[in-house]
């Protein structure tokens, strides 16, 4: 079974919570990539899913020997990944794990993301203005302008989730 379903970079305590959920009554996650999300099925509470921030993962060497490790050592089974988010599983009886992720990381990964993000809001902004501003009378070109403040203004309410939560976890690191 496919579903697709969207969380802003911020919510994934809220995709995990969902993807256990899901699990709950019966459905397995098996891979994913953006908002794709495919299930098995499988035993209601089977597994326990978590999901980890693992900087290197795709790009490692050792990602075989790693994997290896979490399996041979730990019972938790790589399930798929998306850029840096990694979704393991284990089964329920054994109990819940969480491998690496640290606040500190999370926090400069939002921070890498909201800043490029920041940049892209700024130049497409700036972009649409000067096309307003500098476009000839009877121009289609105002059109694409407001058009593309539009995408800008959902670019821009879609990291809403994401800043509160960089925001949330700078607090928490503070303590």
């Amino acid at each position: 079974m496919i579903i697709y379903k969207f969380f802003a970079l911020g919510e994934y305590e809220k995709k995990e919570k969902w993807i256990n959920i899901m699990c709950s009554k019966g459905y397995a996650l098996n891979g994913c990539s953006f908002c794709k999300y495919n299930f098995e099925k499988c035993n209601p509470d089977e597994y326990h899913y978590f999901l980890e921030l693992l900087e290197n993962l795709s790009s490692s060497p050792n990602q075989e020997d790693f994997l290896n490790y979490l399996e041979d050592e730990w019972s938790v089974e790589y399930v798929c990944h998306y850029r840096n988010w990694v979704f393991f599983r284990r089964k329920k009886l054994l109990g819940k794990l969480s491998i690496f992720s640290n606040v500190q990381s999370k926090i400069y990964y939002f921070k890498r993301i909201l800043i490029f993000r920041f940049f892209a809001f700024i130049l497409l902004i700036s972009f649409s203005i000067l096309n307003i501003l500098y476009s000839p009378k009877g121009s289609t070109d105002k059109t694409f302008a407001l058009l593309l403040i539009l995408v800008t203004i959902i670019v821009f309410a879609v990291n809403i989730p994401t800043f509160i939560k960089y925001h949330k976890l700078k607090k928490s690191d503070e303590f």
